[in-house]
């Protein structure tokens, strides 16, 4: 289980005070909020590359070159939704609202979610469009990994189940703990999901383990 690790990697940052409140204002002040969802979203993406690149600290935020690579992640995601949208309209309109039908969706959102990690992580670690388009290599990875993509669905469990705690209580105690947990936990997502991407070979630091070799 590598979801606490998770947790851990914002708070075990150098300069961690500038970089929450950086994150806190690009979500709180509408004004920079309109702009701030996609800073955030290439920040993550560096947040990335740095986490399987070794680096255990989180990276400087650079605005013009994180909303670029924010971008780039909403045109990858937007490529990735277009088929599962046309795939489960197509499932509903041929079995509608029988038991197969409704399997068939589940099957289609549960490989969902990791087809599209490993796309935004090849995209984090090679930094360029092209590999949210590498769709039999994406597809190639996520199948030949399922004993990692089954702890990937476990870790975010936990992981989302471990911070919801922490940030309701924050909310409750005095709201700013909660806030500041809540910006915390975006990073902290990052890694989590860098951590998998190491797990099944993407990132220039780990070679592809073996399938069986998994690890709790």
């Amino acid at each position: 289980m590598y979801f606490f690790d998770s947790i851990m990697y914002p708070f075990n940052s150098d300069r961690l005070v500038g970089k929450l409140l950086t994150g806190l204002l690009l979500i709180i002040i509408p004004i920079i909020n309109i702009f701030g969802g996609i800073i955030l979203a290439g920040y993550g993406i560096k947040v990335m590359r740095h986490v399987m690149q070794g680096d255990k600290n989180l990276p400087e935020f650079e605005f013009g070159d994180d909303f670029m690579r924010g971008l780039m992640v909403i045109v990858g995601i937007i490529v990735w939704i277009i088929p599962i949208v046309i795939l489960t309209i197509i499932i509903t309109l041929v079995f509608g609202d029988n038991i197969l039908g409704v399997f068939l969706s589940m099957i289609i959102s549960l490989l969902y979610t990791p087809l599209q990690i490993v796309a935004i992580a090849k995209y984090a670690a090679s930094d360029e469009l092209g590999s949210f388009f590498q769709f039999g290599e994406i597809f190639e990875t996520v199948t030949s990994n399922m004993g990692y993509v089954l702890m990937l669905y476990v870790n975010l469990i936990a992981f989302s189940f471990v911070m919801g705690i922490g940030i309701m209580l924050g909310f409750l105690l005095l709201v700013i703990p909660g806030v500041i947990l809540a910006v915390a936990s975006t990073f902290a997502q990052y890694h989590l999901i860098a951590t998998f991407a190491q797990q099944v070979g993407i990132g220039a630091r780990k070679s592809k383990p073996k399938n069986d070799e998994f690890a709790f």
